[in-house]
């Protein structure tokens, strides 16, 4: 759900109402009722890597075997701050957002299927 509610660029809240009215998709999740928008939000802190890290295996592997080969594989990063205020914001209070997370992930551009990630706390250059 978190997946889907950034590739419609939306607000948690926001994303929640629209599942409400969205009975293919709780169908095919099949959710019994739609969780409050704060358990999405909340969700990515408290989940273990590994959890992630096995779930997305299984989902590559749903798509590709071992032997496949990729003709044309794209890489991409993008960095994230866990802090809710702006950089602005965060130097006009004098409260530093000390917690950075960087994303790299690679896709197969026929498939559209993710194929790696990897994640860090750090800022580093993509070179």
């Amino acid at each position: 759900m978190i997946l889907f509610k950034d590739y419609r660029n939306q607000h948690y809240r926001e994303f929640i109402e629209d599942v409400g009215d969205m009975a293919r998709v709780q169908e095919t999740l099949d959710l019994a009722e739609i969780p409050h928008f704060t358990t999405l939000q909340k969700f990515p802190c408290r989940i273990k890597s590994l959890y992630l890290r096995l779930t997305f295996r299984k989902t590559v592997d749903l798509f590709l075997s071992k032997d496949d080969k990729l003709p044309i594989t794209a890489i991409n990063s993008s960095g994230f701050t866990s802090g809710y205020c702006s950089h602005y914001s965060s130097e006009r209070t004098g409260k530093l957002r000390k917690h950075f997370l960087k994303t790299s992930i690679s896709v197969d551009t026929e498939q559209q299927v993710i194929t790696g990630f990897v994640a860090s706390n750090s800022r580093v250059h993509d070179t």
